[in-house]
């Protein structure tokens, strides 16, 4: 995510592209891109997904998506959900949902913050509850440690951090910044008028495949004449796959002790397919591969028959099967007699 403050000038726009092909970056969130009525730039293959800001706005500058050749490949649509809020989609092996948006700073009225969270809880509920979606963006939000962990940047969280981390907790979204220990340099994401260093912009990710976030810190480069630098998060999607295991059928076996019938049944019609499966076989001098043809056969004879003339074995609880047994049966008795 980066808040480009203007991309409204050419070199600007090729600069960014130069930096995302260094640096390996897919698709990049931008904040306040500035330029109003074009819906999309091409430049050397990549491609700029831009929503006009509002007419004479002057804090809503725009927003919009840089994607590379392969994430265009990957692109099924985008939408804007309000002057603040904006989403791209891509396909997968898991589709990939991706929010930009910036949120009222912390002078802004309690009313703009609020409907800002609001707008972006109804965003992200809009999409499966079983597919990616990260939100980056410019939030104006400080986390510090008397609410968070260790990792924050600031000692005390301000009052749009509270509603970043309750918005988070609600939606269960991870925070980036607050899962791995960075050094201060690469907390960093915006350098005040004053020279102040703070931590405005933030990368979350759904709960879910939060283990698929292998990494997020910020860059001093790229450089667009931005007071922002870059944030970045690098995910890999850890997909577990469910195991198919073969259907087992379970045959009453203790029926050949106790029915004579069955158990002539059987042995009839075992010899029977057993002598069957090896008429099928063509004749071999080598003894070693008669006997594993001759094993092979038996096993499927076997199987085949068990089919045929068995019944399945009924299910029985756990508890049925120890309150049967005759040891419990007998240590019941003497305990109760004592």
């Amino acid at each position: 995510t980066y808040n480009v403050r203007s991309l409204t000038e050419e070199w600007k726009q090729w600069e960014l592209v130069c930096k995302a092909k260094a640096f390996d970056i897919p698709v990049i969130a931008l904040q306040e891109h500035r330029i109003k009525k074009t819906p999309y730039i091409m430049r050397d293959g990549y491609k700029f997904l831009l929503a006009s800001p509002p007419p004479k706005s002057r804090t809503l500058l725009g927003l919009g998506f840089l994607l590379s050749p392969w994430a265009q490949r990957c692109y099924i649509d985008h939408n804007l959900f309000s002057d603040r809020i904006m989403s791209v989609s891509f396909t997968g092996e898991v589709c990939t949902h991706l929010v930009t948006c910036h949120s009222p700073t912390n002078v802004s009225t309690d009313l703009e913050v609020e409907q800002f969270y609001a707008e972006l809880t109804s965003c992200v509920r809009s999409f499966p509850p079983h597919d990616v979606v990260a939100i980056a963006g410019d939030l104006n939000a400080h986390l510090g440690k008397d609410t968070c962990n260790t990792n924050a940047f600031y000692e005390c969280t301000n009052r749009n951090g509270q509603h970043l981390l309750d918005f988070a907790q609600e939606n269960a979204f991870t925070i980036g910044a607050l899962k791995f220990n960075k050094k201060h340099s690469k907390k960093v994401t915006w350098t005040a008028p004053n020279g102040q260093l703070h931590q405005n912009d933030h990368i979350l990710i759904r709960s879910k495949w939060q283990n698929s976030l292998k990494n997020c810190e910020s860059y001093i480069n790229p450089s667009v004449q931005s007071d922002h630098r870059i944030v970045t998060a690098t995910i890999k999607l850890s997909i577990r796959t469910n195991i198919v295991r073969p259907k087992v059928i379970k045959y009453d076996w203790e029926e050949l002790k106790s029915n004579t019938a069955t158990s002539t049944a059987f042995q009839l019609q075992l010899q029977n397919r057993f002598t069957a499966l090896m008429d099928e076989e063509n004749e071999t001098d080598d003894l070693v591969q008669h006997n594993q043809h001759a094993y092979t056969n038996m096993i499927s004879a076997i199987n085949d028959t068990a089919e045929k003339v068995l019944p399945k074995r009924k299910k029985t609880s756990l508890t049925a099967q120890i309150s049967s047994n005759p040891e419990y049966r007998l240590r019941l008795c003497v305990d109760t007699t004592a």
